[in-house]
């Protein structure tokens, strides 16, 4: 694992201040796109007219709890064995990759086969992805450490792109602490993903689309270029996630409107776009 910086010091208010915005972010956009989750057309759905909000509960976040568990009983130096055990003990969710993950700890092949063996279609989804947040909280400044831990949870019950997706946000989230402008965030994310990765020739193309459409062309480009039949698949949600953060220009409402509208797997890209509005 990656050394811990010796000379960084960040006041205690102002990581108060990060990590409390990032879970508010995080609550009230997975609140705000929970009722979208699965659709696939564009929407036109205005988040005002979802106030007053009700915060409901979310596996994208209940993992994350799962972590800080797993870090309180066994110290910083947390092994992808120990987090399987925690996993099994706590956990009761068998759908998706979870379930291909769990069945694979069952024939004893674990991380990182056990995010890859039989799970040909869910191995990309956006499951792992959308807890990054934790690694970044426990990691501030310090997104090396943070991509780390990322890629070990990842590899548990998910492969290839979704791995990638969740070492750059954990990465960018750990970097929030100390950086806000978000090209300067999404180059230090880009640092630890592979560069031979699908995910990596996806990040670039979505600016470069930002700055010559509107959204709604952005989105149809790339569902053209990386479309998949699952909802949840990681390189369109991805894509749906940085055009939202993009277009959205630091606004809270329209970078929500955007990552909703855009449809798909909605309460994960709105409520990662609002951990990272912070």
């Amino acid at each position: 694992m990656p050394p811990l910086a010796s000379s960084l010091q960040i006041p205690y208010q102002s990581y108060f201040s990060t990590v409390r915005d990032l879970w508010e972010g995080k609550f009230i956009g997975g609140t705000f796109g929970a009722s979208y989750e699965g659709f696939k057309h564009q929407l036109d759905i205005d988040v005002r007219d979802l106030l007053p909000l009700k915060i409901v509960e979310n596996d994208d976040t209940d993992l994350q709890l799962l972590w800080l568990h797993a870090l309180q009983q066994h110290g910083i130096n947390l092994t992808s064995t120990q987090m399987v055990d925690e996993w099994r003990e706590h956990v009761h969710a068998p759908w998706s990759e979870y379930g291909v993950a769990m069945a694979n700890w069952e024939r004893g092949i674990m991380p990182p086969e056990s995010g890859r063996v039989d799970n040909w279609y869910f191995g990309n989804g956006m499951g792992c992805p959308i807890r990054s947040e934790i690694w970044g909280i426990i990691c501030p400044g310090m997104p090396a450490l943070a991509a780390e831990y990322a890629r070990r949870d990842a590899e548990l019950d998910h492969c290839e792109n979704s791995v990638e997706a969740e070492i750059f946000l954990a990465a960018l989230q750990a970097a929030t602490f100390v950086e806000k402008d978000l090209m300067r965030l999404i180059d230090i994310g880009m640092e630890f993903v592979d560069p031979a990765s699908d995910f990596a020739g996806l990040v670039p193309k979505v600016i470069g689309w930002s700055q010559q459409h509107d959204w709604p062309e952005v989105r149809r480009l790339i569902l053209r270029d990386y479309g998949h039949p699952d909802f949840t698949n990681s390189p369109q949600n991805m894509g749906f996630l940085l055009l939202s953060l993009l277009a959205g220009k630091g606004d809270f409402i329209e970078t929500m409107n955007i990552a909703i509208n855009c449809a798909y797997d909605t309460d994960c890209t709105a409520a990662t776009a609002g951990a990272l509005l912070n």
